[in-house]
């Protein structure tokens, strides 16, 4: 019998063509975004592994240097029970994408 983790693990593709500077990542529930989930920067084309505790659906918010974001929530959420790995990317109109690479 094996034993349940308490945890999550998701992998993330920066793959926005810029360094991004901070990251937040709650579960959508909650109101406000926490603390900055990065140590250091994140360079495009590098992958960043978060450990989550159990919860399905989280929030994702990115800052980069000049102080521009992008965030994903309620709707557009991050499901750790369904969604492998993650890929951040230019959508072609001037903002970012998530996609799902399972």
């Amino acid at each position: 019998m094996h034993a349940v983790s308490a945890y999550n693990s998701l992998q993330m593709l920066n793959a926005t063509g810029r360094t991004i500077y901070l990251v937040y990542f709650v579960p959508t529930r909650e109101s406000d975004w926490g603390d900055d989930r990065l140590n250091g920067v994140w360079h495009s084309g590098n992958f960043l592994t978060l450990k989550t505790p159990r919860w399905r659906y989280w929030s994702l918010k990115i800052v980069f240097k000049d102080g521009s974001s992008s965030y994903w929530d309620q709707d557009n959420a991050i499901d750790t029970e369904t969604w492998g790995n993650v890929i951040i990317k230019p959508n072609g109109r001037g903002g970012y994408t998530l996609s799902n690479q399972s």
